[in-house]
C-alpha cells in the first residue's frame, strides 16, 4: 500500500504525514503538480483518484497521523473506499479527507464537465439531483448516488473528525489512525499537544 497526499505548494508540503508514514514502513509519495489547469482549487483532486496506480490510500494534508496505517490494509480488494460525510454542511455525502483504492477509477474523470468545477465554491450551483457543486467529494458523492461508481465505507472509527469527535477530549481513542482537520481549525491553529507533537 502506498500513500499519497496532495502537496500544492511547497508551503503546503506535508512534512509531518511523510514522517510518520515512512516511519511505519509505507512508501510515501506527495503530489506537488496539478495536472490539470481546468480543475482550481480543490476540484484538482479529482485526478488522483483517476491516475494514481493502486493500492493507495490518500490523505488530505491537513490531516495528522495518530496510529497504526495496517488496518487499511484490509482494504485491499474492495475497490474504492472512503468515509461517509460527517460534516452538516450538507456539501457531500462521501467526505474524502482519506480514501482507499485498488486501481485508477476512470470513470470519476470520464464524464466530467470541466465547467461543473466552480471556484470560488459556490451552493447556488447544483447538479440535477441537488448536490451542491461544492468540490471534489461532492462529484464524487453525485456518482455513487446515481449508480456510476460504488463506493465501499472506511470503518468509521479509523478517522475521526477533529471538530466533531476529538476535539474537547484530550487526545483521539487508540481505535483511531487519523483525525481529520476539514474546515477549520487546521492542526496548526490549535494547541493540543498531541497535535503539536505531530507537528514537530
Amino acid at each position: 500500500m502506498r500513500v499519497i497526499s496532495g502537496a500544492w505548494s511547497g508551503a503546503d508540503y506535508p512534512h509531518h504525514l511523510k514522517r510518520e508514514v515512512e516511519r511505519q514502513g509505507y512508501e510515501f509519495h506527495a503530489v506537488t503538480r496539478i495536472p490539470d489547469t481546468r480543475l482550481p482549487g480543490w476540484w484538482s483532486k479529482l485526478h488522483i483518484f483517476s491516475y494514481e496506480q493502486g493500492p493507495c490510500l490518500w490523505i488530505d494534508a491537513d490531516c495528522v497521523i495518530t496510529g497504526s496505517l495496517k488496518p487499511f490494509e484490509r482494504l485491499k480488494g474492495q475497490g474504492l473506499c472512503g468515509l461517509w460525510n460527517w460534516a452538516k454542511s450538507g456539501h457531500g455525502g462521501i467526505q474524502s479527507s482519506v480514501m482507499y483504492w485498488d486501481e485508477p477509477n476512470p470513470a470519476i474523470l470520464a464524464g466530467f464537465d470541466f465547467g461543473d468545477a466552480v471556484w470560488p465554491p459556490s451552493s447556488r450551483e447544483r447538479w440535477y439531483d441537488g448536490t451542491v457543486k461544492w468540490g471534489d467529494q461532492e462529484w464524487v458523492t453525485h456518482l455513487r448516488n446515481t449508480n456510476q461508481i460504488d463506493i465501499k465505507r472506511i470503518c468509521p472509527t479509523l478517522v475521526l473528525s477533529y471538530k466533531y469527535h476529538v476535539r474537547g477530549i484530550g487526545t483521539p481513542p487508540p481505535c483511531c489512525s487519523i483525525v481529520a482537520f476539514h474546515g477549520s481549525p487546521k492542526p496548526k491553529d490549535v494547541g493540543d499537544l498531541w497535535v503539536k507533537d505531530a507537528l514537530r
